[in-house]
């Protein structure tokens, strides 16, 4: 397959509250070279800055017809078709998941079907985690340590709003549970490490954390 059709697919996870589309918005601020387009399965009001959207010349798909990891409906598979037929629109897909989303199905699409995986090849997997309720988060609900473990990022947002000697405590808990990730800080609440983040490749971790599918 010619690979200049390509566009490489970041998934973006994280529960409720996490900051995914504090991060989205920012990232397109950060970029406004790049050509995003992306589907947001946030149920409820689209929260993504239409301006910046339209700034970056980019594609909006809302699924709204439930979590993409519960489904992988008609709907998902439709958007990806739709988007590849508007490939010249854009140059990087990201998927915005709803935070009660299950990685391991989002992920499947684009490294076992047969097309999607040349046609949007997964580029990375980034995690945000609340950094004042995560722990509790983890411990109340098993698609937050389903998404810690499945990313290639771990990013813990709203660092400022702890104490540092807890951040570090909080930082090597998390490494611990996903150490093949690089855990980074939001540097404030709009603030994030992206010339890190945009040299980290997707890892192949099936292994890893099939058993938590």
């Amino acid at each position: 397959m010619d690979k200049s059709i390509a566009r490489p697919v970041t998934i973006l996870t994280g529960f409720l509250g996490a900051g995914k589309t504090t991060f989205l918005n920012a990232l397109m601020k950060s970029y406004p070279q790049k050509r995003y387009a992306i589907i947001e399965n946030e149920i409820g009001q689209l929260n993504v800055d239409s301006f910046l959207l339209s700034e970056n010349y980019g594609q909006l798909v809302p699924l709204q017809e439930g979590c993409i990891c519960c489904t992988l409906n008609d709907e998902f598979y439709s958007s990806l078709e739709l988007l590849y037929q508007r490939q010249d629109s854009f140059d990087e897909l990201i998927i915005e998941c709803t935070g009660l989303a299950m990685p391991a199905a989002i992920i499947e699409p684009f490294t076992t079907h047969p097309i999607f995986k040349d046609l949007f090849p997964l580029k990375k997997i980034i995690c945000l985690v609340d950094a004042v309720l995560i722990e509790d988060q983890i411990k109340e609900r098993d698609e937050v340590l389903r998404q810690i473990t499945a990313a290639d990022v771990v990013i813990i947002n709203k660092a400022d709003d702890v104490h540092p000697t807890y951040l570090k405590s909080l930082y090597d808990y998390l490494a611990h549970l996903n150490p093949l990730a690089k855990t980074l800080y939001s540097k404030g609440k709009k603030e994030f490490p992206f010339e890190i983040i945009e040299n980290i490749m997707y890892t192949k971790k099936n292994e890893t954390f099939s058993f938590l599918k």
